[in-house]
């Protein structure tokens, strides 16, 4: 399978991942087991700690797919364990869902943990979605909605950023004089991006 869904902690609805689970790699990062079950998914991996699942909870995931477990005091979150997963395993597409949810500083950390990885990275959750822009994919053209807020985070001092059909279009290059990381809001002003 070339794309991995990931599922973190936070609770998401079928439908929002429904488009995502045809050959998709299912993972369990910890926690993430219970949104899986909650789902009626069987994940084919199970990654973490899982300092997050009761006992009995571990012994059913470990019931049903490989466990790669690690202890609780490491350098990695368990998102980023399973990141380094997908991509030693030659996964070149990841859908995460779950992780940016109710704790700020855990959201920040997922996107951060994310941004290095050289292959696409998609984020979704039931409201919005989060896509990573780096080496494997440095460009993104979507349709949305007029009147669609968006938002654009450069992580990278190279990052460079032209958008069309914005409300307020962006221009950003590699200026070395312009602090990093940036980040806008904008609004889409007509159906297209």
């Amino acid at each position: 399978m070339s794309r991995a869904l990931i599922f973190a902690s936070g609770l998401v609805r079928s439908e929002t991942i429904a488009p995502y689970l045809k050959d998709s790699l299912i993972i369990a990062a910890d926690s993430g087991y219970r949104v899986c079950r909650s789902l009626e998914l069987i994940p084919h991996i199970g990654i973490g700690d899982f300092d997050s699942l009761t006992s009995e909870e571990l012994r059913q995931l470990r019931s049903l797919a490989p466990t790669f477990r690690y202890p609780p005091d490491k350098d990695h979150t368990d998102l980023e364990l399973a990141l380094r997963w997908a991509l030693d395993s030659q996964i070149s597409s990841v859908v995460i869902s779950g992780a940016l949810h109710s704790r700020f500083d855990h959201s920040l950390s997922a996107l951060l943990d994310a941004a290095p990885y050289e292959m696409e990275i998609l984020f979704v959750e039931d409201d919005f979605k989060c896509l990573v822009l780096n080496a494997s994919r440095p460009r993104i053209d979507f349709a949305t909605a007029p009147q669609t807020w968006i938002s654009v985070f450069a992580l990278h001092p190279e990052t460079e950023l032209i958008s069309r059909g914005l409300e307020w279009p962006l221009s950003w290059s590699q200026d070395p004089s312009v602090p990093w990381p940036r980040s806008q809001s904008n609004r889409c002003k007509n159906a297209g991006y």
